[in-house]
């Protein structure tokens, strides 16, 4: 799976440079015109679309926008990853243990604002599914009406 996160950096109008979360591996994507257009609008939806955390299972811990600060690797960098000691490809479960947060270890600013910044009543739901919805409707679905 590749992530485009915020790794986007362009080298002419078609092509793009993404990473792929985990391997450490980079890539250079060939887009077409329309591509581009939608590779363009991902910075403005991405960040209007969370998730409701069931497992965690389904939920990137840094890229995802899930937590109340919104994407974790926007708001913290790359620092966040050393601080905790977790690999960019981590999932929300892997933080989740018998429906109840399991901190990193605080050794940073970073993770302790990240602990304080996250409301007591904000929890996994461990027997459901992550859910995506979108942010910018009070209903939390998508429409073009």
């Amino acid at each position: 799976m590749v992530h485009f996160g915020f790794f986007e950096n362009h080298f002419d109008k078609n092509t793009c440079l993404c990473a792929v979360p985990g391997s450490g591996c980079l890539l250079l994507v060939h887009a077409v015109p329309s591509e581009r257009k939608i590779l363009s609008l991902r910075n403005l939806i991405y960040p209007h679309i969370k998730f409701k955390i069931g497992n965690g299972e389904n939920v990137f811990l840094w890229y995802d926008n899930w937590h109340p600060l919104g994407s974790l690797w926007h708001k913290f960098g790359p620092r966040i990853l050393y601080d905790t000691n977790l690999p960019d490809s981590t999932k929300v479960s892997s933080i989740v243990s018998n429906g109840s947060w399991k901190w990193p270890i605080s050794n940073s600013w970073e993770i302790k604002e990240w602990i304080s910044s996250t409301p007591l009543s904000f929890l996994p739901s461990l027997g459901s599914s992550d859910t995506p919805f979108w942010n910018l409707a009070a209903d939390g679905d998508f429409s073009i009406q």
